[in-house]
């Protein structure tokens, strides 16, 4: 909670900030779990996918955060959002942001 992250990168693989990853199991006990809140990430770069977030197979709850893409931010061409990427499990984002705010409640 509350972190920043700047100029984070993962040469030659995914997950330029956060690399989130469980085993394949049926059982809910062997999921990875990821809570980020009011957190900032900034200038990431990743050979392939998720240059901010890398999920596989996990639960990850994200509130009151920014994602910025700064100018030598990198990813691949073909990804919808090039900043993340996630297989299986579960994402979420929710804003508890009052109304003229954003990301970690800064006024827009």
């Amino acid at each position: 909670d509350g972190c920043t992250f700047r100029k984070t990168t993962a040469a030659n693989g995914n997950g330029g900030a956060i690399f989130v990853h469980s085993d394949f199991n049926l059982s809910p006990n062997t999921t990875t779990s990821l809570s980020i809140r009011t957190s900032r990430f900034e200038d990431m770069s990743t050979d392939y996918y998720g240059s901010w977030l890398y999920s596989s197979l996990s639960d990850v709850q994200v509130r009151d955060t920014n994602v910025l893409r700064g100018a030598a931010e990198t990813g691949p061409t073909d990804a919808v959002d090039p900043r993340f990427f996630a297989f299986g499990g579960s994402v979420e984002c929710t804003s508890g942001c009052g109304p003229g705010t954003y990301g970690t409640c800064e006024a827009a």
